[in-house]
Order: C-alpha cells, then sequence, then structure tokens
C-alpha cells in the first residue's frame, strides 16, 4: 500500500544498513486521512553506525513527513535515538499481570475464537486484518456483554541459573472496550491466561486504567507532524509478524 518495503543507505554501491516498514492502514484525523506506517526494523552495519544511522532515520522521517511512523518494539538505546530526532512516547499506560496473581479471579467469562472479518475497528482507523504469527481473534463474552479482542501470544525464552525457560506471555493489542477490560481486569485475565496457555498478559489502556493494578511505560514511540494523536494501537504492525 505504500510502495516501498522500506529504505536503505548504501556504500560502494553495497547497502550497509536498512530500515523496514509495514503499512498500518490510515488514520481520518478530521477531514484529514494520513497513512500509518510502522517502522519495523533497523539495521545498521557495525562501522557505520552514529551519524550515518542518523542520517538514515531522518531521510526516513523526511520522506514520510505527511505519515504517521510508528515504533512499538524500540530497545533503550533505540528509543532515546528515536526520542532524539523527534519521535514520542504513546500516552499508554500499560497493565500486566501474572497467572500467580489471579489465579482465584473465577468468573462466569467465555472466550472463544472468532473469525477475524468479524472484527470492526474503530470507526477512525481502516486497515485491513491478516492472519500473523501468534494471533488470536477473540470474543469475550460476560452475561449479555460481548466485547472483542485481537491478542498476540509469544514465548520468550530466558535463563535462570543456567536453566533454560519458555516464558510464555499474552498481549491484548486492541480490545472493542477498554472500559469493560478494565472493569474486569482480574477475571479477563485469568480467563484470557488459561486459554492462551500462558504466565502472563499484558494490556494497555488509552484512558480507563485498572484499580490497584501497576502502572508501567508501555515504551511505544510514534513520530506526527499533529498533535490531535496520542497513541495508536499495534494492530498490523511488526508485532504481528514477528515472534
Amino acid at each position: 500500500d505504500i510502495d516501498t518495503f522500506g529504505i536503505s543507505i548504501k556504500h560502494n554501491n553495497e547497502i550497509v544498513g536498512a530500515v523496514l516498514l509495514f503499512h498500518q492502514g490510515f488514520l481520518k484525523i478530521g477531514d484529514e486521512k494520513k497513512s500509518v506506517i510502522n517502522m519495523s526494523g533497523w539495521y545498521v552495519s557495525r562501522e557505520f553506525r552514529g551519524l550515518p544511522s542518523i542520517s538514515l532515520l531522518k531521510h526516513m522521517l523526511e520522506r514520510n513527513k505527511k505519515c504517521i511512523i510508528t515504533n512499538f518494539s524500540a530497545n533503550n538505546i533505540a528509543s532515546k535515538i528515536l526520542l532524539g530526532v523527534g519521535f514520542r512516547q504513546m500516552k499508554l499506560k500499560r497493565a500486566t499481570l501474572l497467572l500467580s496473581d489471579c489465579i482465584f479471579s473465577f468468573s462466569g467469562i467465555k472466550v472463544t475464537d472468532i473469525s477475524k472479518d468479524n472484527i470492526k475497528i474503530d470507526d477512525n482507523l481502516e486497515t485491513r486484518l491478516e492472519d500473523g504469527v501468534g494471533i488470536s481473534y477473540l470474543e469475550v463474552r460476560l452475561k449479555n456483554k460481548l466485547i472483542n479482542l485481537i491478542v498476540k501470544r509469544r514465548v520468550l525464552k530466558r535463563s535462570i541459573f543456567g536453566i533454560k525457560l519458555n516464558w510464555r506471555t499474552a498481549s491484548i493489542l486492541w480490545s472493542s472496550d477498554e472500559i469493560f477490560v478494565s472493569k474486569y481486569w482480574k477475571k479477563i485475565s485469568l480467563k484470557l491466561l488459561l486459554y492462551t496457555k500462558s504466565m502472563k498478559l499484558i494490556c494497555d489502556f488509552s484512558s480507563t486504567f485498572p484499580q490497584k493494578a501497576k502502572e508501567r511505560i508501555s515504551g511505544y514511540l510514534f513520530f506526527s507532524n499533529t498533535d490531535k494523536v496520542d497513541f495508536l494501537w499495534p494492530i498490523q504492525s511488526e508485532m504481528n509478524i514477528f515472534d
């Protein structure tokens, strides 16, 4: 949709660095419609890091200055550089919960898989949902209330005292009713953790934050020439593609 897979930097006609891009869709801001481009990967050969890397970023920003650019997976060093060239932190509050924290939060909540065609994203975001690694489209039912979720499952490999562990996590990338998720945070968490066979659940909130939940920074970044945008959900971003 954006007619490119990314941008590169060359030395003696050899590629020495690149930024990979995905098109997340279009965001309506009043009467204007902006492309949302996801910066999914950034790599520069070691000998060309520093000013050439910054030049590559600035070229990307200049080329896509009319778009909104997102980054959902920058490490600490990359985050500092991106913030230095004009990216901003998304105004999201992150809640995390371990299975042991909600094991007694039993409820009548039911979780089922549904087709992605049944998911209706917010009216201001135009995107084409596609299958991705670890992505599930779910319906959550409590009494007469129904909401939809897009959930990402990951297996994080960790080592403790030389013992290798596979740490299963689940992240809510989007929900059709953020207030509902906040209100029943622990109960929904227990059902989702059991359903996805995970040990930890992660969810970002833009408004109503669950009571007594520990607040963390999401680390999501974006670049935009408008102040009318505070955040974007990681729908159809690199989180769909990579495990």
